[in-house]
C-alpha cells in the first residue's frame, strides 16, 4: 500500500482527536454527575441519622464520606476538563497545517511539505497520544466511506469496539447507580 499523503495523515490524526475529546468530556461529566449523586446520597444518609441513630448508619456515613473525597481527588487529578481542551487546541491547531500541507502538496512543494511534517511530528509529540477506542470509532465511523484509504475493520476489532462500549456503560452503572443501589438496600433491610 503506498504512503498516505500528508494532508490525509493529518486529518485523520485530527478526526481521532475529536473522538478523544469527545471522549473525555464524557468521562468528566459521568464523573462530575456521580460526585454530586454522592454528595446527595450521602446528605441523606446524614439527615437520616440524625432523626434516627444507628450505629450501622454512623458507619455508612463514614464509608460514603471516603468514597466521596476518594472519588473527588480521583476526578480531580484525571483533569478530563483540561485534557479535552488540549486535545481541542490539538485538533484545531492540526487544521491548520492541514490546509498549509493540501496547498503545498497541490503545488508539489517538497521542502515545504518536509518542514510541514516536522510540524506535524513536533505537534504530535506535545500532546498525549488518542487511546486505541478512539482510534476504532474513527475506523467505525468512516467504515461505508468508499474513498476511505483505512483498512476496514476486522470482525475482531468490531467485537473489540463492541467490549469497550460494554466496558464503558458497566463503569457509567457500578459508578453512579450502585451506590445508589446499595444505599436503598440497606435503608429497606
Amino acid at each position: 500500500m503506498p504512503r498516505k499523503k500528508l494532508s490525509d495523515r493529518i486529518w485523520e490524526t485530527r478526526k481521532i482527536r475529536i473522538y478523544s475529546e469527545e471522549r473525555l468530556n464524557r468521562y468528566g461529566k459521568v464523573l462530575e454527575f456521580a460526585l454530586i449523586i454522592y454528595g446527595i446520597c450521602l446528605t441523606g444518609v446524614s439527615i437520616w441519622v440524625i432523626y434516627k441513630p444507628n450505629p450501622l448508619l454512623n458507619v455508612i456515613q463514614v464509608i460514603v464520606s471516603v468514597a466521596v473525597l476518594s472519588m473527588s481527588i480521583f476526578v480531580s487529578a484525571q483533569k478530563f476538563g483540561e485534557r479535552a481542551l488540549q486535545m481541542r487546541n490539538h485538533y484545531l491547531n492540526l487544521a491548520n497545517i492541514e490546509i498549509e500541507a493540501r496547498k503545498h502538496e497541490s503545488l508539489e512543494d517538497e521542502d515545504e511539505l518536509r518542514e510541514i511534517e516536522v510540524k506535524y511530528n513536533s505537534l504530535l509529540s506535545s500532546i498525549e497520544n488518542h487511546n486505541k477506542q478512539d482510534f476504532l470509532e474513527f475506523r467505525y465511523s468512516r467504515r461505508n466511506d468508499q474513498n476511505t484509504t483505512l483498512q476496514k475493520l476486522i470482525w475482531l476489532e468490531k467485537a473489540n469496539r463492541w467490549r469497550l462500549i460494554v466496558r464503558d456503560c458497566i463503569y457509567f452503572f457500578v459508578i453512579v447507580f450502585l451506590p445508589i443501589i446499595v444505599l436503598i438496600f440497606l435503608f429497606i433491610f
